[in-house]
């Protein structure tokens, strides 16, 4: 009888550490399983409806216009302005020219003649350089309905696309909140308020002719930002900065490279906490992850993201060095009128030269870091998907322990194809890690140069 007991007294105590792995197990998934509790898209499912949407927008027999033009912008002015800018005609890229270059030349004249400097004043007309060299630097990318833009803004949800479209109307587009939004706004009301007040303190020695320039000058800035007048002023960066920044949104939150699927038709787009559906104590779960379609979904993601690095890949390199250029010069410039300002004695024109120019300076700056971190939000969010891998990784080593050979295999491949992806332009991959060496060059040279110009005040 003893022996019984005791045999009985062991089975029972087995079957309650069974039960206890078991309970530890489904709490060990269901920690794992927290980061994964939405249900979401693939990226498979998203191009599949960005290609039904395009299907139907070319056989709609009752629009007039090419399906791309919605997408543009979303007021119908913003629409024409964007396509003139990204998608010119011959007549559009004649009035470009005139315009942008005309204003170039007249941001020059006018700042000289208001005593900037020369070398702020030439950091004006390369800004504007900068504006046109953007409307030229795009090729036919935007020319044709299934750019990688188009596709992208089609696999949004209607919510998240009108979203989008609104802020690329948005008169101070290049600002993530509030605070930057006030801080664009205060830089330009800084340059504005040095060329007008300088402009009446000065207004009875300037010659006649020199007021006929800087009418012009007023006259083509309020053109240039009229939503009426097609040419717009930079908005090219506006479309960029918005659409990247939901891109990357879309890579990091909204879809996924893995699909798992259940025994029963249902198929789910990410990992549940409904640990009750997987049979831990046989390791093999009712739900399985499905690596082959999971390495079509990332080859989808890293094709997409070459497609649409390649649509701006110009527009950045070119474009973006004249930005900086810019910058440089606008620095320097300004620094020049401070040194004038304490050389030359605290004049109310002295001073409002420091401030115009500051406030220019500031808002390139900070155009160049929004437009710079925008396109390294990409890489990084493609580099991401390594410790997202690791996760599942993770994961299935609790839930399917059968499927590990493959997890791993599929780790790997994530791993080497995410080295050579990211937002590429001219065979350059834009990161963080790159901005970092870029600005640490450029205080490098600033420093330098302030020294040598500290020697000549003193001097």
């Amino acid at each position: 009888m003893e022996s019984n007991g005791a045999k009985k007294y062991a089975v029972t105590e087995m079957t309650t550490n069974n039960i206890d792995s078991m309970s530890s197990k489904r709490r060990r998934s269901s920690v794992l399983l927290d980061k994964f509790t939405e249900r979401k898209s693939s990226w498979m499912k998203a191009m599949e409806k960005a290609n039904t949407m395009l299907q139907e927008e070319r056989q709609d027999a009752n629009e007039k216009k090419n399906s791309k033009n919605k997408y543009f912008g979303y007021s119908k002015f913003s629409k024409r302005k964007m396509q003139v800018a990204l998608a010119p005609s011959c007549c559009d890229q004649f009035l470009q020219t005139v315009t942008l270059l005309s204003l170039a030349a007249l941001q020059f004249y006018v700042h000289y003649i208001l005593g900037f400097g020369l070398l702020y004043s030439f950091g004006t007309c390369l800004c504007y350089i900068n504006l046109y060299i953007k409307t030229i630097t795009t090729g036919n990318n935007f020319r044709k309905d299934d750019a990688a833009p188009f596709q992208i803004l089609r696999m949004m949800d209607e919510k998240d696309r009108t979203v989008t479209l609104k802020k690329m109307d948005m008169p101070l587009g290049l600002a993530e909140n509030k605070m930057e939004e006030r801080f664009v706004t205060m830089c330009f009301f800084l340059n504005a308020l040095g060329v007008v007040t300088i402009y009446v303190l000065m207004f009875d020695g300037i010659i006649s002719y020199n007021h006929v320039a800087y009418s012009f000058f007023w006259v083509l800035n309020f053109l240039l930002n009229s939503p009426c007048f097609p040419v717009g002023m930079g908005i090219e960066s506006d479309y960029f900065f918005h659409l990247t920044k939901a891109f990357t949104k879309m890579i990091n939150e909204d879809f996924v490279i893995w699909e798992v699927e259940g025994n029963g038709s249902e198929r789910l787009y990410d990992m549940t906490n409904d640990t009750d559906a997987i049979d831990l104590e046989n390791g093999n779960g009712r739900k399985q992850v499905n690596f082959e379609q999971a390495y079509e979904n990332f080859h989808i993601l890293i094709d997409l993201v070459e497609q649409y690095s390649s649509c701006f890949a110009g527009y950045f390199f070119y474009a973006e060095f004249t930005l900086l250029l810019a910058t440089v010069f606008l620095g320097v410039g300004t620094g020049d009128n401070v040194f004038n300002l304490i050389r030359n004695g605290f004049t109310m024109t002295g001073m409002m030269r420091v401030i115009g120019s500051t406030g220019f300076f500031f808002l390139y700056i900070h155009v160049c870091k929004i437009v710079f971190s925008a396109a390294a939000s990409i890489t990084k969010a493609i580099s991401n998907l390594k410790y997202r891998a690791h996760k599942l990784d993770a994961v299935i080593s609790v839930i399917d322990p059968s499927s590990m050979d493959k997890s791993k295999k599929f780790y790997d491949h994530v791993c080497e194809g995410i080295k050579l992806s990211g937002f590429r332009s001219m065979g350059i991959i834009i990161s963080n890690s790159l901005g970092a060496k870029v600005a640490y060059g450029g205080l490098t040279l600033i420093s330098t140069v302030a020294m040598v110009a500290m020697k000549y005040v003193e001097l």
